[in-house]
């Protein structure tokens, strides 16, 4: 039996492999800030194809505007 199929199993949650390295990378790519090595452990080709798993968080947008030259006067 698959390692994803006796997790599911075993959980009781339900999700499919795609779905499971879609939260892998997604999660990684967070901690790590790294494409390049997340698009290798992907196995990916170009960094463009891991690109669709860079998400900002609320967080990480925050500080950016807040480091714009006159942020504080709008």
């Amino acid at each position: 039996m698959k390692i994803a199929q006796r997790a599911r199993a075993g959980s009781g949650v339900q999700f499919t492999t795609h779905e499971l390295r879609h939260t892998f990378a997604t999660w990684t790519l967070r901690k790590s800030k790294n494409l390049y090595a997340v698009s290798k452990s992907l196995g990916h080709s170009q960094l463009r194809q891991t690109e669709i798993y860079v998400s900002a968080e609320v967080s990480d947008l925050r500080d950016a505007v807040n480091q714009l030259p006159g942020v504080a006067d709008w």
